[in-house]
């Protein structure tokens, strides 16, 4: 699930505004490209603890989403028609693993969602003592400025346009020898999202609430 699906997720599971800053937290490390770690010694007590339980659930509702059958099964059939058009596996994986995480929060129009503005207004407030709580090695000035960028200019909001979704991708896995793709093959990458896009949308809000109704089962 994407940063804008777990937002909208944690909202529905609690009304604490650092819970859904927590489980909105390993994604935002993930856009930079950090790896966040967080020592549990410092979890124990304190106002710093939503935040905590906000990551722990981030976690849970990834196992659950990335088991979910809507999921999987969209995943298996969407990296077939790409390799059946040319593309190696390993991105055809990628793409169809990350592509309909992207689609979803389009679909759910996760950027306009008030729970979104409140979580970034609560990464700025909180945004000083980050750097305190998570331990990224050799790259707190840069973690710092990543945030700042994060607070300011929010999350993207072109994630329902499959074809803004494939250009993105195509910068994304560029940098990754064995996931990137070619230029010419994009205008296949677009078609493929494309495609797929209408029973992603129309699913999309159901879809999230059997991932609610599966965290709530499990507890948060």
């Amino acid at each position: 699930m994407n940063v804008g699906g777990h937002i909208l997720v944690a909202a529905r599971i609690s009304d604490e505004v650092d819970l859904w800053l927590g489980a909105a937290l390993p994604d935002f490390a993930a856009m930079g490209r950090f790896h966040l770690q967080v020592p549990e010694t410092r979890w124990r007590q304190g106002r710093d603890e939503p935040v905590r339980r906000g990551i722990a659930l981030h976690h849970r509702t990834d196992e659950i989403f990335h088991q979910h059958p809507w999921f999987t099964e969209r995943v298996r059939v969407l990296r077939r028609r790409l390799e059946a058009r040319g593309l190696a596996r390993g991105p055809a994986r990628a793409i169809a693993h990350v592509g309909p995480e992207m689609l979803l929060d389009g679909a759910l129009s996760a950027w306009e969602h008030p729970a979104t503005g409140a979580t970034l207004a609560a990464l700025d407030r909180h945004r000083p003592s980050l750097g305190q709580w998570t331990r990224l090695v050799d790259r707190h000035d840069e973690w710092s400025a990543h945030l700042t960028r994060l607070a300011r200019h929010g999350l993207p909001d072109d994630y329902d346009q499959p074809s803004a979704v494939a250009g993105r991708l195509l910068r994304i896995l560029g940098s990754r020898p064995r996931l990137g793709f070619e230029p010419g093959q994009l205008a296949i990458v677009v078609d493929e999202l494309e495609a797929d896009h209408p029973s992603l949308a129309s699913d999309a809000h159901a879809f999230v609430d059997d991932i609610v109704e599966a965290v709530r089962k499990i507890g948060c």
